[in-house]
């Protein structure tokens, strides 16, 4: 356990040392600045904000890129996060039930053929872990996971691609919903996120895009028609194509910012900002005995797909993306149990 805690407290050492110069520089140029990032509903919806208008550029300048380094650069960790806090976070890990009815369709889907019909059991089996739930919010859960569950199997192929674009919705949701707020703020960042779709979508935003060439660079390996091949198969509706491929690519942008910062922030006790240090330590302590050798484990996981994908970059991201299939398929069977059995007061 020490070598893993030491060796985490290395990798972070210099994070923590930037991080530290950055926020000193800060409160020396704008003191009341400074004090906006001791504000954790400020502070939050600032960043939030920032990433919402930084995914809407990129998208604009850059959506092949940003569709082709996304998951390799950020999927593992964002991954991590999704199980962090929907799982371990929320203690379904240590309901019995929940290994039987949850986890293990999304490991049989994952390791069959199966794929989302499997995955999507997990959804009626999140709405029947829920304990002391009201019996009509548990029969909710279950009419509308059984409702996603005869779709499945009546059009697995519709419904992958519904759910592939929708994922990235959840994850917004999942943030507006996780605490009360007394501040206004993540209204103006859910406006900005539906707005970029409803751009984008519309093709208000076409000119832009072919004024920055951003749909006609990107790597070779993964062209624009791969990626409207995968996440818009419309061939006789091509503008309506592209410009889904370009709002899946602002919204799962978008998506792993509110998993790897948004969510985070509202999600622990502290209002304060924590070091990269501390967080590693909090990871640690929440996976038990061994949790500094599964948060090294899984920094070591995200490397390794990053060094990966400068071999065959095409590769590294269809491995990931196999792997990261389940993914929203939990985050259904957690809004399932959730539905059923009311998030509590506590959150750390």
């Amino acid at each position: 356990m020490r070598l893993a805690s030491s060796t985490l407290d290395a990798i972070v050492a210099p994070l923590d040392a930037l991080r530290g110069a950055l926020l000193r520089a800060l409160g020396r140029s704008s003191p009341r600045l400074a004090r906006s990032i001791a504000d954790r509903e400020l502070r939050v919806n600032t960043v939030a904000v920032a990433g919402v208008l930084v995914s809407l550029a990129l998208t604009i300048v850059a959506p092949l890129w940003l569709l082709a380094l996304g998951p390799v650069l950020l999927g593992g960790a964002h991954l991590f996060a999704d199980v962090r806090y929907l799982v371990v976070r929320e203690g379904l890990h240590r309901r019995r039930l929940a290994w039987a009815l949850v986890a293990a369709p999304l490991a049989i889907g994952a390791l069959t053929s199966l794929g989302s019909k499997a995955f999507v059991l997990s959804v009626a089996g999140g709405a029947l872990v829920a304990k002391g739930a009201h019996r009509g919010r548990k029969a909710l859960s279950l009419a509308l996971a059984a409702g996603l569950t005869a779709l499945v199997y009546a059009a697995p192929s519709a419904s992958e691609l519904v759910l592939a674009h929708a994922h990235n919705f959840i994850a917004v949701l999942l943030w507006l919903a996780w605490r009360p707020r007394a501040q206004r703020g993540h209204w103006l960042v859910l406006a900005l996120f539906v707005a970029g779709n409803v751009a984008l979508l519309s093709g208000a935003l076409d000119p832009l895009v072919a004024w920055a060439s951003g749909l006609s660079r990107g790597p070779d390996e993964l062209p624009l028609g791969l990626h409207m091949n995968a996440l818009a198969p419309w061939p006789e509706r091509i503008d309506l194509s592209r410009r889904a491929v370009l709002a899946f690519a602002f919204s799962q942008s978008v998506h792993y910012g509110i998993w790897l910062r948004a969510i985070p922030e509202v999600a622990r006790r502290s209002p304060t900002p924590r070091t990269f240090r501390q967080s590693v330590r909090g990871m640690s302590s929440e996976l038990g005995p061994r949790g500094s050798w599964l948060v090294l484990a899984a920094i070591l996981a995200c490397l390794g797909l990053a060094l990966w994908s400068t071999v065959d970059l095409l590769a590294a991201r269809t491995g990931y993306l196999r792997f990261a299939l389940f993914h929203g398929y939990l985050e259904l069977a957690v809004v399932a149990w959730l539905l059923a059995e009311p998030k509590r007061g506590g959150d750390e």
